[in-house]
């Protein structure tokens, strides 16, 4: 989706690489609002993800120390 809304910001679309001269009429969107948005999805889903398999770390029959670790090893993938 933030591809083609990134292909498909100005209107014409010819008004990418015309719009410089000046030659032909036509507006483009504000790019960085395009980058925040899929930015704050892209953590969310990141985020999402993370948490994932804390509910199924929570039932295990294992010690407590032995589930912090897994939750440290889950949560490297944050860096």
């Amino acid at each position: 989706m933030f591809l083609f809304l990134t292909l498909f910001q100005c209107t014409p679309v010819a008004y990418i690489w015309e719009g410089w001269q000046k030659a032909s009429k036509g507006e483009c969107r504000d790019p960085a609002v395009t980058a925040y948005v899929s930015a704050a999805i892209n953590i969310a889903l990141d985020f999402s993800i993370l948490l994932l398999p804390v509910p199924w770390l929570v039932k295990l029959h294992v010690s407590l120390k032995r589930k912090l670790n897994v939750l440290l090893m889950f949560s490297i993938g944050v860096l």
